[in-house]
């Protein structure tokens, strides 16, 4: 047996076959209640399995790690490597529940390590690869570890008890599920069987995905899930709360509730929108991360399989599990043709030769990857803008700017009538010298009453007389800021009337100023809030400026009766060629996508808003 694992590892093979996995599985749920058997069988299937040069598994001592079966080749004692050198290894993986696996020495051995959490052990594999192929081994070797620890589960727990037996089932059906050749073929019978399994009306089996998009891998009695149905957007909604919360989740929620089990008011979407009345959602984790969900709903009310239990046994293992199943091989462009394209031109006639050689062409022409950018109109605006209004009614009585004129801060703009005013102010003031004699007359004659009222009516005309003052100064209308007067032509209505508050002129610097973007709302989705954006002037023979948004709006507002989000871009105006009014065309890249996606786009989502309408 050494001779031969001698032999095995001095080759370099290829990764391991997954399909075996059936054949060693049905070995360790055999009929065997030997613990020292099942260890020495199963590192001999691993061993051949993985073509390695050894295997051990580890428990946890009172004195730390023991190496409980050991099964190492003889090419491993020449190059010094026994137990006692793995031990800090397997502390540490056991200790920390983690996959290790480290280059020994100047050796060309590499050790793996994968923990087993219920039998508190680790199951240890010598390697003679290099450390870029090491990728599938490594999850092979997390599926032994779930196998072993099933195996080691079941020499010590009662057959008959649920958890284990559900268990041992899922795996049963994970060793049918890895024969199947195709990597989507697995997941759709893996997924079935779950369903027959839970004796479940719906079973899902998706992935969480690491962009924050859910992506459904398998729906049961569905041939290919569709990601715009009413029913697939509350599963992403679902998904997207599981991965969030990294628990078991149900609804309704049952009582009493298990620790393993939280209530999810989400789940309730998806029962409306099947039929169900109870749905039940299991994170399906890898090293702590819910990489995988399945989601499970019946129609009736019952417990009709210890959920709870088969969450807390194979959640971590379903996920491992469903890694595995989902490694399909894609057959690269070029093989495709190179082997597809004698079969397409075996036509009869030239004429169906050609028309399948230009539907090959057309089919690889809609595949070219393209620029996409995404189109709208800008508008310039005025960064700040001043109204320059009367702060008292009168008569315009000369304007002395017109739009378009540059004027400076303080400068005069339009004078108002002053002689009405000054005629006011005059008798005002005439009225309060009589006020004051008649009060100094009164006092002298000791009438104190007279007195006191020509007092008051001498506060009365002097209060007038501030009043008419302060409006006399403010009949010079004057710019509160430089820049350029943007809207104010008064010269016609010179003589008429003005009102309180009348805006009489508008006033803007142009050292800067804001470009306003409209994006389209159905391509909001592929604008980032920084992305960079170029803005051509047809009115500046076409010159043009290239800058990140500043910002987007988050509310949608109507140009030109469309639904748009308006971009903002904030420039320096140098020399003042961008004026407030001036229109542009706009151009935003939305990164790279194939010619069918920019085609088919738009008619696409179209026709399932149309299909919508009509359920």
């Amino acid at each position: 047996m050494a001779d031969q694992q001698q032999e095995s590892s001095s080759r370099s093979g290829g990764p391991p076959d997954i399909g075996r996995l059936g054949i060693l599985l049905d070995r360790l749920l055999g009929k065997s209640r030997d613990r020292v058997g099942l260890l020495e069988g199963f590192l001999r299937e691993t061993v051949a399995l993985m073509n390695a040069a050894g295997a051990a598994y580890w428990v946890r001592g009172a004195d730390g790690p023991a190496g409980e079966c050991v099964l190492f080749s003889r090419q491993l004692d020449q190059a010094g490597i026994g137990p006692d050198r793995l031990r800090d290894l397997a502390d540490q993986a056991i200790r920390d529940s983690v996959l290790v696996h480290r280059r020994l020495g100047q050796t060309p051995f590499i050790a793996v390590l994968a923990p087993l959490p219920r039998d508190r052990g680790c199951l240890c594999v010598i390697l003679f690869i290099d450390e870029d192929s090491l990728a599938p081994f490594l999850v092979t070797l997390q599926l032994l570890a779930l196998l072993l620890d099933q195996g080691l589960l079941s020499l010590a727990t009662d057959p008959s008890d649920a958890a284990s037996s559900v268990s041992g089932a899922v795996l049963a059906l994970f060793a049918r599920s890895v024969e199947i050749a195709g990597g989507s073929e697995r997941l759709v019978h893996f997924n079935q069987g779950l369903k027959q399994l839970c004796r479940a009306d719906l079973a899902v089996l998706a992935r969480a995905g690491e962009n924050g998009r859910p992506r459904l891998l398998a729906v049961s009695d569905v041939a290919e899930p569709s990601a715009e149905t009413p029913l697939s957007r509350a599963l992403e909604n679902s998904i997207r709360e599981v991965a969030a919360r990294n628990h078991v989740l149900a609804w309704p929620g049952p009582e009493p509730l298990p620790d393993t089990v939280r209530p999810s008011p989400v789940l309730a979407e998806i029962g409306r929108r099947a039929g169900m009345a109870r749905v039940l959602a299991l994170p399906l984790s890898r090293e702590g991360s819910p990489d995988f969900v399945l989601i499970l709903s019946w129609r009736r009310e019952g417990d009709p399989v210890p959920v709870p239990e088969m969450a807390g046994q194979v959640r971590a293992g379903i996920g491992a599990m469903a890694a595995c199943l989902g490694r399909a091989r894609r057959m690269p462009v070029q093989r495709y043709v190179r082997r597809r394209l004698p079969a397409i031109l075996a036509g009869k006639t030239p004429r169906q030769q050609a028309l399948a050689l230009a539907l090959l062409i057309l089919c690889l022409g809609l595949l070219v990857p393209l620029p996409r950018r995404v189109s709208g109109p800008a508008t310039v605006r005025p960064e700040t803008v001043r109204f320059v209004v009367s702060r008292y009614p009168g008569i315009l009585e000369k304007a002395l700017v017109r739009p378009g004129d540059r004027v400076e801060s303080g400068q005069l703009l339009a004078l108002l009538d002053r002689r009405e005013i000054e005629i006011e102010l005059a008798a005002a003031r005439a009225e309060e010298a009589r006020a004051r004699k008649m009060r100094d007359q009164a006092m002298a004659l000791g009438d104190t009453a007279a007195a006191q009222l020509a007092d008051l009516d001498r506060r009365r005309f002097s209060q007038k007389i501030s009043l008419l003052e302060d409006q006399l100064d403010h009949l010079r209308i004057t710019s509160p800021i430089g820049g350029v007067v943007l809207s104010g032509d008064l010269e016609r209505t010179e003589g008429s009337p003005v009102n309180r508050g009348q805006t009489l002129f508008e006033i803007a610097p142009l050292t800067r100023v804001v470009i306003e973007v409209a994006i389209p709302e159905n391509d909001i989705g592929l604008v980032r809030a920084k992305a960079p954006v170029r803005v051509r002037f047809p009115g500046l023979s076409g010159w043009a400026l290239e800058k990140p948004f500043d910002r987007i709006r988050p509310r949608v507002v109507l140009v030109g009766g469309q639904p748009v989000f308006l971009g903002i871009l904030t420039t320096v105006n140098e020399g003042e060629r961008l004026r407030p009014g001036m229109g542009g065309d706009a151009t935003i890249p939305a990164g790279i996508r194939p010619l069918a996606w920019i085609l088919l786009r738009r008619p696409w989502y179209t026709l399932l808003g149309l299909l919508d309408r009509i359920r």
